[in-house]
């Protein structure tokens, strides 16, 4: 399974990518903001299970990276954790109305961020969490 993680800071990056390779994801695409991230979903054509998607980036937000990631037929119900480092209730609703049933608050928590990844996934039956 595979994991595409946006995020503008390199390191968040880097931890996001260790805990989750920890987690037995197979491979962990990067993107420093959304533009980035969409080029890497339409490249992967489908081959994504699971986004990790700041909200605050350059060239194009988490919410305008959504919109055009939800757009794409083979991309339309996969799980998407969206993190911020603020927790702005504003955010929080408008993520919801996204369908995004999991927000994450920086600094990130391995503990917090593997329970939103389980619960994510909990219906994929080939994710098995090590």
């Amino acid at each position: 399974m595979n994991v595409l993680i946006a995020d503008d800071l390199g390191l968040t990056r880097k931890i996001l990518k260790n805990y989750v390779l920890s987690m037995g994801f197979d491979e962990a695409l990067l993107a420093e903001d959304g533009l980035e991230a969409l080029k890497i979903a339409k490249e992967r054509k489908g081959d994504i299970d699971l986004v990790l998607c700041d909200i605050v980036m350059p060239n194009m937000d988490g919410f305008q990276f959504l919109d055009k990631f939800r757009a794409m037929e083979e991309y339309k119900d996969t799980p998407v954790i969206m993190i911020s480092g603020m927790s702005e209730k504003e955010d929080i609703v408008k993520a919801k109305k996204y369908g995004i049933k999991h927000f994450i608050v920086k600094p990130i928590s391995q503990n917090a961020l593997e329970e939103k990844i389980k619960n994510s996934l909990k219906d994929k039956e080939d994710y098995i969490i090590k």
